[in-house]
């Protein structure tokens, strides 16, 4: 990778995969975005689904002015259907762990912020 072509990455959204996913999150869209739709063949991510989200900055002044795609599995999925979380809604990650069938596994809680 050449200087340009990090420095062109450096203002695409950021990309949360699974394991790193912990954060509060408003939901963008319901539509799931593939991999492949991210990035150029052979590159980072190369797989998976993603949800557009935005999150927060945070310190004295927090809004929702970060974008962010952050990975979907079903089990992810499920819990967002079953919580009924739709476009617009908030929510908590609050940690990601994979199980002994190498499934990954959620706690989540919706939040609504104060700001």
């Amino acid at each position: 990778m050449k200087i340009g072509d990090k420095a062109e990455r450096a203002d695409q959204d950021e990309i949360r995969l699974a394991r790193d996913s912990a954060g509060l999150y408003r939901l963008e869209d319901d539509e799931l975005t593939a991999a492949d739709e991210l990035s150029a063949e052979d590159e980072f991510p190369k797989y998976g689904d993603f949800i557009s989200c935005k999150t927060t900055t945070g310190g004295a002044d927090p809004s929702w002015n970060e974008p962010v795609y952050v990975e979907c599995p079903g089990s992810l999925a499920k819990i967002i259907v079953k919580m009924q979380i739709s476009v617009g809604d908030s929510f908590r990650i609050q940690s990601t762990r994979k199980n002994a069938a190498g499934e990954w596994e959620y706690s989540v809680v919706e939040e609504t912020p104060d700001f």
